[in-house]
């Protein structure tokens, strides 16, 4: 693509955007408005990662041809456009993946490196391995577009310590890649296990959870202070750098900026479900499972939504969850049932000192393990992808693995925070499927990790229009926008789906 010859189609088509779209509808899409343009244009790209493959699969978005009278949207793209090797990295397993300034940080399993390309050529401007620390397993953007990985580490076989000084047990750490440079800036060291992050902006503070600790480290990130980029309140008792004790096995974490809380989810812990942490003094409380059917179920991930200038930003705090009940008859297994859930915890209620610490819903999705949180870009829809019992096993007998539930999120409407429906896609496999929306909304991907499709699924209908066979299992997913056409989508993440 030249991007010097797509400039006068792009900006003609922001100005047209501009000029016919004047708000929000109901559901995930824009405004009507009538399309002028007379050839399709394009604004997006999404990428797919197949780890079995070795590659990274792009397929192009385009606008719907002059023709069109109803909504400027996207047509919903059925092939894959190229297919991107990594320099460097041959036989390489792809995974999760970001974006930030123009390029693709895609996290290779198997190796210490992310592999970083730029987007608006497919790699072949830019295309090389940048070097992280040792098994890298999540990766998050940061406010300032800079790339956050997790590296967890080789971990220590069943039973085994594996002390900071063992050079055989290298510490972990999170590694840091400023925002339009193509190598890794700094290397942080944190507490030991699997890691999630979560950034108090406002505080110049970001907050990484050590699963095997039962810790949170907390690292400094006010580029102004002598302390930047380094860990604060490090407890060297510990296996590795760590800040506070938090409760067993933390997995699950973010910020909300209503009331300017860490939410902590403490997986391991058969009370207090959720610690409640105040960025800068760390001070924590703690919201407990409650008593006789557990007012939080055994949950499993957490977010709040990110929207800077959106009423709703940070204000909502969503946990996902699943029951597995055995219907008081455990001889008999063919009776069980799963219940994935969905707890929502309203921030503002919790600072007017709610007693049920501001959970205004738990809101059942029968038949369901929730997999992931993908947001939708205009609060309006929360999207759910199907979840897979954990080491295996074909789960109970009424578990659906291809099914993407919808939940509204809109504080106005009149079925706030229910379940709308649920959408058959593909199978989901691995840790459950992925999910990324386009920018204006009008579609979701849903990459179906048990198949080798990404299901295309429109908004506005609420059904799947379209199927995309790329070729290998979904590991990775992600949308963006290509020049400087459309923003990029995902909102909190920049085309990043929650893992």
């Amino acid at each position: 693509m030249k991007a010097k010859n797509n400039s006068l189609k792009y900006s003609a088509l922001i100005a047209l955007l501009a000029f016919t779209l004047g708000g929000c509808s109901d559901d995930d899409t824009t405004a009507a408005g009538v399309a002028t343009n007379t050839e399709p244009a394009l604004l997006e790209k999404l990428f797919v990662s197949i780890e079995a493959q070795g590659v990274v699969k792009s397929i192009h978005i385009h606008d719907e041809a002059a023709t069109q009278t109803n909504a400027i949207k996207v047509a919903a793209p059925t092939v894959v456009e190229s297919t991107i090797n990594f320099a460097g990295n041959t036989g390489a397993g792809p995974g999760e993946m970001v974006f930030s300034g123009g390029n693709a940080y895609v996290r290779v399993n198997n190796t210490n490196t992310v592999q970083m390309f730029d987007v608006e050529t497919d790699g072949l401007t830019h295309n090389h391995a940048i070097p992280v620390g040792a098994g890298p397993i999540h990766m998050y953007l940061d406010h300032d577009k800079n790339v956050w990985i997790m590296n967890d580490g080789p971990r220590p076989a069943a039973g085994a310590s594996c002390p900071g000084v063992d050079p055989a047990c290298a510490p972990d750490t999170v590694s840091f890649i400023e925002a339009g440079t193509h190598a890794t800036h700094k290397s942080i060291r944190v507490g030991s296990g699997h890691h999630k992050m979560a950034f108090a902006a406002d505080k110049n503070r970001a907050f990484v959870s050590n699963i095997h600790d039962g810790t949170l480290s907390v690292i400094d990130t006010d580029p102004l202070s002598p302390n930047y980029l380094t860990t604060l309140l490090n407890d060297v008792t510990l296996n590795g750098d760590a800040a506070m004790v938090t409760g067993l096995n933390p997995h699950g974490i973010d910020y909300a900026g209503h009331n300017m809380k860490i939410y902590s989810l403490n997986t391991g812990e058969p009370i207090n479900a959720i610690s409640v942490i105040d960025p800068i003094t760390l001070v924590k409380t703690f919201i407990t499972k409650g008593p006789g059917a557990d007012q939080v179920p055994a949950v499993g991930r957490l977010h709040t939504r990110h929207a800077p200038g959106d009423a709703s930003d940070g204000r909502f705090v969503y946990i996902l969850a699943n029951t597995e009940d055995d219907n008081g008859t455990p001889a008999d297994p063919a009776d069980d049932t799963t219940t994935g859930w969905v707890i929502v915890i309203d921030t503002m209620k919790a600072m007017q000192g709610d007693p049920n610490h501001g959970i205004i819903a738990k809101t059942q999705i029968p038949s369901m393990r929730p997999a992931r949180i993908i947001f939708g870009p205009h609060a309006k829809r929360l999207y759910i992808p199907s979840g897979v019992p954990f080491g295996g096993g074909a789960g109970t007998p009424d578990l659906q693995i291809d099914q993407l539930a919808v939940i509204d999120i809109d504080p106005t409407s009149t079925t706030f925070n229910q379940l709308l429906t649920k959408i058959t896609v593909g199978k989901a496999g691995g840790h459950g499927s992925i999910a990324a929306p386009s920018s204006d909304g009008h579609f979701l991907f849903v990459g179906n990790s048990g198949e080798t499709t990404v299901s295309v699924v429109d908004t506005t209908a609420l059904s799947v229009v379209g199927t995309i066979d790329v070729g290998g299992a979904p590991s990775g997913i992600g949308v963006t926008s290509v020049g400087t056409a459309a923003p990029a989508a995902g909102g909190d993440a920049g085309g990043h789906t929650h893992g």
